[in-house]
């Protein structure tokens, strides 16, 4: 009887350290989310996004600007590689921004791709993940030219008001939601 009694007392001992190791995870996980969302809406990041866009829209072949924004993408591919995000967080937070400079960037991938042929690749990875998640969706993995340019256009002319969207975003995304 004293071996059964202990027996389950270390198996709700277990259950409830999963419990808890899975809620610290999450909140661990909506924590990271919510200051990449942060640094991605700050000043120096949107000055940086700006000068990407306005050099996309003029064509402009040397973009260190855009190059920072995929780093920017890469490193969130990174820490949901690793399991330090959720998949479908970093999804439902970044998925517009990342998929729309992702296609916009492409030449420019292309070409650094020439010296480096792993730049970006997390990226690539990432992105190939988010258009899946939209196909799941039921929705169009595709961003035409006309869609492009009105998102550079925007992308060029961003303003607070406009950033603040993505933190709303973060923000009032629901946690457990897989």
């Amino acid at each position: 009887m004293d071996n059964i009694v202990g027996f389950l007392a270390v198996a709700v001992a277990l259950v409830a350290l999963i419990v808890e190791t899975t809620r610290s995870r999450l909140t661990q996980q909506a924590d990271t989310l919510l200051r990449f969302a942060d640094r991605y809406t700050a000043a120096p990041m949107r000055g940086t996004r700006r000068a990407a866009a306005k050099k996309l829209l003029a064509a402009k072949t040397f973009n260190d600007e855009l190059s920072d924004v995929l780093d920017f993408f890469t490193l969130l591919a990174l820490f949901v590689e690793r399991g330090a995000m959720d998949a479908r967080l970093a999804y439902m937070t970044f998925d517009y921004w990342l998929l729309h400079y992702w296609q916009a960037a492409h030449e420019h991938i292309r070409s650094e791709r020439q010296s480096d042929p792993k730049s970006w690749l997390r990226l690539d990875h990432l992105a190939s993940r988010f258009q899946r998640m939209r196909r799941k969706e039921g929705l169009s993995a595709a961003i035409d030219g006309p869609s492009l340019r009105k998102f550079l256009v925007e992308e060029s002319a961003s303003s607070p008001a406009l950033m603040q969207s993505v933190r709303v975003r973060a923000k009032t995304l629901p946690v457990g939601r897989r």
